[in-house]
């Protein structure tokens, strides 16, 4: 896994842009970033997780391989719905907690 500064816990909602540190064939990397993304979320926030555009739509693989993972791992989460694509060509994921 890549390092991707995190802090121990957010105060708020937040996000993590994974465009610069992942592109194809990093999709498991990707993934497991986002879950300490979602584990160093405060309850009652969010953490907005941006993926490459270059990767597709997030519909079509991350949220479902997420919110598997979310449940392997037994970490709760109210809810993970796709956002939009942002400015920069990359798709935003919301993660609440």
């Amino acid at each position: 896994m890549k390092e991707i500064p995190l802090n121990a816990m957010h105060k708020g909602d937040w996000s993590l842009n994974l465009e610069e540190e992942y592109g194809p064939g990093e999709e498991a990397e990707m993934l497991e970033s986002s879950i300490e993304a979602v584990t160093q979320t405060k309850y009652e926030h969010y953490v907005n997780i941006i993926t490459p555009g270059e990767m597709g739509n997030p519909e079509e693989w991350f949220i479902s391989r997420l919110e598997g993972l979310l449940a392997e791992k037994e970490l709760p989460v109210e809810k993970v719905v796709y956002v939009g694509e942002c400015g920069c060509g990359g798709y935003i994921t919301r993660v609440c907690r």
